[in-house]
């Protein structure tokens, strides 16, 4: 059974593992760029070098594969994961990368 996607999101801490898996998988175009956002909301700014490596690797393959990415600012105390379910950021797109 294939279920269709309305949208997928990944953030900072499950989104090198979702991208190492694609790579693992031998994949080389996500199914649709302007169905899916990747967030920066747990660890911002970077708190050790693997995170900071880890969002070099998720810049990378967001602007490789055209996804938006949302750095989220670390004073902000809103919850992103739980927004997009409600309200999706998708037409808001001026760019391929915003800040909040």
């Amino acid at each position: 059974m294939v279920v269709p996607v309305d949208a997928a999101m990944i953030h900072d801490i499950t989104g090198p593992l979702a991208i190492d898996t694609f790579h693992r998988m031998k994949g080389e175009k996500v199914f649709d760029p302007e169905k899916i956002i990747m967030i920066f909301d747990h660890q911002v700014p970077a708190d050790s070098i693997t995170a900071a490596e880890n969002h070099i690797m998720m810049r990378k393959f967001a602007k490789e594969q055209g996804i938006f990415l949302l750095l989220k600012a670390a004073s902000k105390t809103l919850i992103w994961s739980s927004i997009l379910y409600h309200r999706p950021l998708f037409p808001l797109r001026f760019d391929k990368e915003a800040i909040i």
